[in-house]
């Protein structure tokens, strides 16, 4: 495969850890959703979440805590810690595949990618004045990637079981891409 190709390959995990790298030097401020969130009628939510607290890192969240907003916040920020690194994981399996490895070591490289780009990130966060580091982002970013590996696991041998019974069309061009990636076939 040329050179440019694997380019290709790389171009989108790339230009996420770009992304990702340009957001984390952000200051809170730049990034705050509240402001968003709080134009939209929020008394169903106190009224299903509001007995919910629990802490996370050194902090109680809650409602009463944080306010409805800032509760809301909180998912859409984890929770995209949480989806951004699945992705990750996901885009670094497909951009080796360019790469004549197995499977397995292509996996087990698009985690470990992921395991030190969240490090790295939450020690950036550390140096950044208007940020926090925290140990249980990094956790939780391994286990979107976690997942992202495992979503490829079982949809690629989903795919290839269908393969062999004549499966759907639909599903087969869905996963095509990132199955072909962990066999390194053109």
């Amino acid at each position: 495969m040329t050179a440019p190709k694997k380019i290709l390959y790389m171009l989108p995990l790339l230009l996420l850890m770009a992304g990702i790298a340009a957001a984390s030097s952000m200051p809170y401020e730049q990034q705050d959703l509240r402001g968003y969130i709080r134009l939209f009628p929020l008394h169903w939510v106190e009224q299903i979440a509001g007995m919910i607290s629990f802490t996370y890192s050194s902090g109680t969240v809650s409602i009463e805590e944080k306010g409805t907003a800032g509760f809301i916040e909180f998912f859409i920020r984890k929770g995209t810690h949480f989806v951004i690194y699945f992705g990750m994981a996901v885009l670094g399996y497909v951009a080796l595949k360019p790469y004549r490895w197995t499977k397995c070591w292509k996996l087990t490289v698009a985690f470990a990618l992921v395991a030190v780009f969240a490090v790295i990130d939450e020690i950036r966060h550390f140096y950044h004045p208007d940020r926090t580091g925290l140990w249980q982002d990094v956790v939780l970013d391994m286990t979107g990637g976690l997942c992202g590996i495992l979503f490829i696991l079982f949809w690629g041998t989903r795919l290839n079981k269908k393969k062999t019974t004549g499966g759907s069309l639909k599903k087969k061009a869905v996963f095509r891409y990132i199955n072909r990636a962990g066999e390194g076939k053109d």
